[in-house]
């Protein structure tokens, strides 16, 4: 698989438009495959893209590896998607951060739990069952 994310330096400033754009199942496959080969992951995390469209902006999802260069990409959000962590599991605490602030579901996560205690940033149902108004 030829690496369609963008290398970038330690600090550099980018333009998200800059970023590779990708669809969901290649970004995924992309994120495990330089993972598996011995790639870490920097960060990999869920965002309003605000420029969508006035009222709501859609959801992406980003990710910074890093093998011996930092490189990104991002993608469209799906509201549940097929864990990295089933087969990667450096992946696990970041996807749980992710459904907990967005609600968005990594179906087949080993370990899916709160990282935190609060209700999701989109005000949907709660992936975890919490009633925040109850507390």
């Amino acid at each position: 698989m030829t690496n369609a994310f963008l290398d970038i330096l330690n600090g550099e400033t980018l333009d998200l438009k800059r970023i590779p754009h990708l669809p969901f199942e290649d970004f995924q496959n992309a994120c495990l495959e330089i993972v598996k080969e011995g790639g870490k992951v920097v960060q990999y995390f869920a965002y309003e893209d605000e420029n969508e469209n006035e009222d709501e902006g859609a959801i992406k999802l980003m990710a910074v590896l890093r093998t011996d260069k930092l490189m990104v990409a991002g993608c469209d959000a799906p509201d549940a998607y097929p864990s990295f962590t089933q087969t990667c599991e450096p992946f696990h605490l970041f996807e749980r951060e992710i459904a907990e602030q967005f609600a968005i579901k990594p179906e087949g996560h080993p370990w899916l739990k709160m990282v935190r205690y609060h209700p999701n940033y989109r005000n949907l149902p709660d992936l975890f069952g919490n009633d925040y108004n109850r507390d």
